[in-house]
């Protein structure tokens, strides 16, 4: 078992759960609302695990000089095991070079700092957060297109040493979503399909 199949599949999981019972039920309208729900799942199941989630939070990148926001981050003490961009696109392709140009900044700095700059109340600080091998990045998308693996994983040298996951919903008229799963960090969990 790799380093980051617990973590993967907690988000897998929570995804699968929230896709099912949330996004089925017509409770998620918008990229927003999606990323509420999966907090809210992933919080649930990692409840006992001590790691701390970041939504949206500011990324300092060193290496680049710049800074990015990705959807969710999920740290332990001193590194970052898992970044995680969302799209919502229910009635078309989804749009991932963006997603991928931020996560892929991530990849290849060795320490960001992770700070909550639009928290207003206590004082909480900056802090600096390790870039490991096995950090593990994810791209979920609910949309219209296919699910192919993105070239973007083994053609871009940036995730050479990482593991990945992407999750798939993708959607047609009248009908659940059909779950996707591809990764090199665990085997496919249950109740998602090959590509």
């Amino acid at each position: 078992m790799l380093k980051r199949s617990k973590v993967g599949h907690y988000l897998a999981d929570a995804w699968l759960n929230v896709i099912r019972s949330e996004y089925c039920a017509g409770h998620i309208n918008s990229e927003r609302s999606l990323q509420g729900h999966l907090f809210a799942e992933l919080r649930q199941q990692m409840r006992d695990d001590g790691r701390q989630i970041f939504i949206e939070p500011r990324v300092d990148l060193v290496a680049e000089a710049r800074i990015v926001r990705p959807d969710i981050v999920i740290c332990n003490a001193k590194k970052v095991i898992c970044v995680v961009e969302l799209k919502y696109a229910p009635r078309g392709q989804a749009a991932t070079e963006k997603d991928m140009r931020s996560i892929g900044a991530i990849a290849v700095d060795q320490t960001i700092e992770i700070s909550v700059e639009r928290y207003l109340g206590p004082r909480i600080p900056s802090k600096p957060y390790r870039i490991s091998s096995t950090t593990l990045f994810a791209w979920a998308g609910v949309h219209k297109g296919g699910a192919q693996q993105s070239e973007v994983w083994t053609a871009d040298d940036r995730f050479a040493n990482h593991y990945f996951l992407e999750l798939h919903a993708l959607t047609k008229s009248d009908a659940e979503p059909r779950l996707v799963c591809n990764t090199n960090a665990f085997r496919r969990p249950k109740g998602y399909e090959a590509p």
